[in-house]
């Protein structure tokens, strides 16, 4: 038939230049998202524990809420981490 071979180089480096041109050097969007990497995993790692310690019987409200923050936070970290490369709301 033909040589297709050309056709899917010719379409992954249209691909490649989209991605280069919508993230310029020194842009800092691979950054921001590592920061936000960075927070999510914190933030999840302290939530855990916290939710294992406010399933405890008679622990107070005060556990509860902390599990909640972490937990709110951490889910921000992460949507944020791609929000940031993906030019999602709020970008």
């Amino acid at each position: 038939m033909g040589d297709t071979s050309r056709l899917v180089l010719v379409r992954s480096a249209s691909r490649n230049a989209g991605n280069l041109a919508r993230w310029p050097m020194g842009s800092g969007c691979g950054e921001r998202s590592a920061a936000w990497g960075v927070v999510a995993v914190v933030f999840g790692g302290s939530a855990v524990p916290t939710w294992i310690a406010a399933a405890a019987p008679g622990v107070g409200l005060i556990a509860w809420v902390g599990a909640c923050v972490f937990s709110l936070v951490a889910a921000i970290g992460l949507y944020m981490c791609f929000a940031t490369l993906n030019d999602w709301w709020p970008w």
